[in-house]
């Protein structure tokens, strides 16, 4: 037997974070990284009386006697790790977790539960950081090794072990000791930023916000403070306290580089990752959000709420309609709705007059300490300097944006001179001016200090990056602002702008409005910077626009959506600055992505654009917003979007003015989609002659200027129109000519739509096989793109072949995975219609009841959305069991109703018109006669609120 410590020992246990990927990029010279990892940690384990247990690869079992030996080894060796130099400039990353217990000795080492409770402590942590069993911590009785704090990160169940373990960590102030949440069995769903630097005291007001949000009635919590008050940072801690108390998880949504409050709902979707259904849902952007969010259990993090108040409503409904989602919002504004609660940041905490305790106790002291060494690791903290840095943080008042500006100097000034440059500047917290924005006063001089500090070419970089929205490339920084990574680095060095786990650099939006005032002060040079970002952005679009609908869509639409805010604002400079012909071209860009991407979201912007240059002609006064051809463009795509949305009388009121418009000056563009969308709305009225019209006129002109995109949906839609005419030749050469125009120019996005209309036509022809070739290659598309409503789609029809094959057992499987899949995207068509082909599929089966509970579901939610054609499929299935159940006279009054209803689509009429011909034969002429006379009296609402009323169906 070794001569291992016995009796209660603390075990440690470690492992490099990341050492495959570290292997791939060092190589060779990885052997000699990893053996002086192994020396430097061998050296503190040997000081502190460590037995070396096992040394597996780049890991470590060591035992110790004492806890503290163990605690102070590992604090050493984190220390050693830190100061090495390693090659590349790479950072190795080393966990640690330490566990004290009884463990049985074996010749072979440790045998026991001990063991591994402190192998699963170390696996849940991350590179840097050191945990604690509550058995370790308490053997320390709060004494820690100097410069060290233990942190409570509360219980967390690990991976085969049946009990849960208090876990703690070890923070040491000369080290980063801010990591995300353990990974252990309680990890929830979340998209909380990780943060790369401490989160350092606000103990009274995170435990005050606990308390606040604990209460049943607090379902809305502002926090507000002015900018650089640190609420945002207060707000994401209590968070991540937060989160096991919330089933479905916590987001953090930043609203800083949303322009107007017309986007937050598109941003709440994005971050909470629900795909809208923007292509056949006639519930807009908001209606499907709440839908999503009506049972789900969520805290949703707010940040920078004060320049969108206008869209603080959009809060009040979903607390309305979801009862289980609270909101932790900051702002510089309360929202004033009436259940808002609201919270005051205030400054941290600073020592009173002639206090002279130490620098532990008050959390300004603390940051300025931490983030001094973060630039300058041999800062040295002595008596003579404290006075210094307490002068500086009462200066500051005790806000951390300034705290942290204070202490980025510390490289090039010593802390008196930083508290005498700051004292001069009076204005360094407060400014007297009284022109400013009350937002803009509290932290001017601070900037103004951090600005004076820039070399010239600082300066003028960092001014020049205020063009940005959102976050930026390295690329996008060279091009646009001439700010190359020399420059990038000295400004994030300065705490001026920062990189973010993407990779992409950002800049506080309170720095980025100082910049932007600075920049504004040459307007010739601020044009020009304007121009260039607009002109980056678009090409940047551009280049990207030919391939956006075909096998990179699901790259290329993610890369775009990165930039949305850029370019939004790169096209709203462009329609008013650029000549028409470029400006337009700009907008047919933006155009191909939002058609693909998000068409609610794309009528709000086109009609943004539309708003702002209205209001630039009328103010100009020179020429009419009707007589700009990019005024018109911006209007003809919000009309588009709102024809394939299904706002139809709002279109086709915009339609009506502006076909003569673009006609007289011959935009054809304009022209053909807005006679493509004059049809679309034909055939939604049910005008198919007119509508196939229409298309004729509009295709030829798509043609001409090869808008094959255009072409190809015009071609669907004229093809449609025949295939309801029970026309199907034509309709299937409308169809393949689509087909082949979506393949011959890679366009994917098109191509699974026309394979989607051929099954459909396969299905009425019942050529179910074909049907069922078309609909299995269309759901491949709809997969590889990531839509999942197009899959959806795809799986819903072919539950309706397999049904038409008599295989039920399939067509229900199929509709049950198309009817989750619908749920998941929130789209309320085809649940609906997922639920009434699962209900035919059990009656088929011969569970009749469990169909009734699907056709009565459907039709309730049917009539609660105003779908009338899935009204009328389901009370179809809902006439079929009353027909199974012997209520002949009912249920031939149903069908007769839903066969004479306008909007009993063809393939439901189908399906129906069999079983209503077999309960026909079992009634009278006159029976016949009377119930066709009742059902012509019939409304839809009132029908099926009447059979909701009486749900007569059971099981037979």
């Amino acid at each position: 037997m070794m001569d291992f410590p016995t009796g209660t020992v603390t075990f440690l246990f470690t492992d490099i974070e990341g050492s495959t990927k570290l292997l791939q990029t060092l190589g060779d010279v990885y052997s000699r990284v990893l053996t002086r990892h192994q020396s430097l940690l061998r050296e503190a384990f040997e000081k502190w009386n460590g037995k070396e247990v096992d040394t597996q690869g780049d890991s470590f079992f060591v035992a110790f006697p004492r806890a503290s030996d163990a605690i102070n080894a590992a604090v050493d060796g984190q220390r050693a790790l830190r100061a090495q130099a390693w090659p590349q400039n790479k950072q190795l990353r080393v966990r640690m977790g330490l566990h004290t217990g009884e463990p049985i000795v074996t010749d072979d080492g440790y045998v026991g539960v001990d063991v591994h409770r402190a192998a699963r402590i170390s696996a849940a942590g991350y590179g840097g950081q050191i945990l604690l069993s509550s058995s370790t911590e308490n053997l320390l009785s709060g004494d820690s090794p100097q410069g060290t704090r233990i942190v409570n990160l509360g219980e967390h169940r690990l991976r085969d072990l049946s009990h849960p373990e208090q876990i703690y960590q070890l923070r040491m102030h000369d080290l980063p000791s801010d990591f995300p949440p353990l990974r252990t069995l309680d990890t929830h769903r979340t998209n909380l930023p990780f943060q790369h630097t401490s989160f350092i005291g606000r103990e009274r007001e995170l435990h005050e916000i606990s308390d606040l949000m604990a209460k049943p009635e607090c379902r809305l919590l502002t926090l507000l403070g002015p900018g650089g008050i640190g609420k945002s940072r207060l707000a994401l801690q209590s968070a991540a306290a937060q989160v096991p108390s919330y089933v479905d998880g916590t987001y953090f949504i930043p609203l800083a580089p949303v322009r107007s409050a017309d986007y937050i709902v598109s941003t709440v979707a994005g971050a909470l990752q629900l795909t809208i259904d923007t292509h056949s849902s006639d519930v807009d952007s908001k209606g499907q959000l709440l839908d999503y969010l009506g049972g789900r259990s969520l805290l949703m993090v707010m940040d920078n709420f004060e320049h969108v108040l206008e869209g603080a409503n959009l809060l009040a409904d979903i607390i309305e309609m979801a009862p289980n989602i609270k909101f932790l919002v900051t702002s510089r504004e309360r929202l004033n709705l009436q259940g808002e609660w609201t919270f005051d940041v205030e400054g941290m905490s600073l020592p009173e007059n002639g206090s002279g305790a130490g620098i532990e106790k008050y959390s300004a002291l603390v940051l300025f300490h931490e983030r001094a060494l973060q630039v300058k690791p041999d800062f040295e903290l002595s008596k003579e300097v404290y006075p210094h840095i307490r002068r500086i943080c009462k200066l500051a008042g005790g806000m951390p944006l300034g705290i942290e500006l204070a202490a980025a100097w510390v490289s090039m000034l010593s802390c008196q001179e930083i508290a005498d440059e700051i004292e001069k500047n009076i204005d360094f917290l407060s400014s007297s001016r009284k022109d400013l924005p009350e937002k803009h006063r509290s932290l001017r001089a601070a900037f103004d200090y951090s600005w004076n500090l820039l070399a010239e070419d600082q300066q003028n970089a960092f001014r020049n990056l205020s063009v940005f929205r959102g976050s930026f490339t390295r690329e996008a920084a060279s091009q646009v602002a001439g700010a190359q990574l020399n420059l990038l680095s000295d400004l994030a060095n300065k705490s001026l702008l920062f990189r973010n786990p993407r990779g992409h650099y950002e800049i506080h939006e309170l720095l980025r409005q100082y910049a932007e005032e600075k920049l504004g002060e040459n307007p010739e040079e601020r044009n020009e910077i304007l121009n260039r970002h607009s002109r980056y952005f678009i090409e940047f679009l551009a280049a990207r626009e030919q391939e956006m609908m075909g096998e990179k869509l699901i790259e290329l639409r993610a890369e775009v959506r990165e930039e949305i805010d850029n370019l939004r604002a790169g096209i709203h400079w462009a329609v008013l600055r650029w000549d028409q012909e470029q400006a337009r071209e700009a907008l047919a860009h933006l155009n191909t992505f939002y058609l693909v991407h998000g068409w609610h979201e794309g009528s709000n912007f086109f009609s943004a654009i539309a708003e702002t240059i209205r209001k630039k002609r009328n103010m100009d006064g020179r020429t009419e917003a009707k007589n700009d051809p990019v005024y018109l463009s911006a209007w003809m795509y919000e009309a588009a979007y709102l024809t394939h949305l299904g706002v139809h009388e709002k279109s086709e009121e915009i339609l009506r003015e502006l076909l003569p418009q673009v006609q007289e000056l011959k935009l054809q563009l304009e022209t053909a989609s807005t006679i493509s969308s004059l049809g679309i709305n034909s055939t939604l009225r049910g005008e198919y002659a007119n509508s196939i019209a229409l298309f004729d006129e509009a295709i030829p002109l798509a043609k001409a200027i090869d808008e094959h995109v255009l072409v190809g949906i015009d071609l669907l839609w004229q093809g449609w129109d025949y295939y309801l005419l029970g026309d199907y030749e034509p309709a299937q050469a409308c169809f393949e000519e689509s087909l082949q125009i979506y393949h011959r120019r890679k366009n994917n996005w098109g191509l699974a739509f026309a394979l989607s209309k051929l099954g459909l036509l396969a299905e009425a022809r019942k050529d179910y096989a074909k049907a069922e070739e078309y609909h299995e290659k269309g759901k491949a598309i709809f997969i590889e793109l990531g839509d999942k409503a197009g899959e959806a789609y795809t799986l819903s029809r072919l539950s309706m072949t397999s049904y038409s094959l008599e295989d039920y057992e399939r067509a229900s499987e199929l509709g049950r995975q198309g009817l989750e899949m619908f749920k998941e995207v929130g789209h309320r068509w085809g649940i609906g219609v997922a639920l009434c082909r699962i209900g035919f599929a059990a009656i088929a089966l011969g569970n009749t009841e469990k169909a009734g509970g699907l056709f009565y579901e459907a039709l309730e939610r049917a009539l609660d959305h105003k779908l009338d054609s899935l009204a009328l499929y389901a009370l179809g299935g809902i006439a079929t069991l009353l027909g199974l159940e012997g209520e002949d006279e009912k249920a031939f009054e149903i069908f007769s109703f839903t066969f004479e209803h306008p909007a009993l689509p063809q393939i439901y009429d189908d399906l129906l018109k069999p079983i209503a011909e077999k309960l026909k034969a079992k009634l009278s002429d006159e029976q016949i006669h009377t119930l066709n006379e009742k059902a012509d009296q019939l409304e839809l609402q009132e029908l099926g609120e009447r059979m909701l009323r009486e749900n007569v169906v059971v099981a037979l």
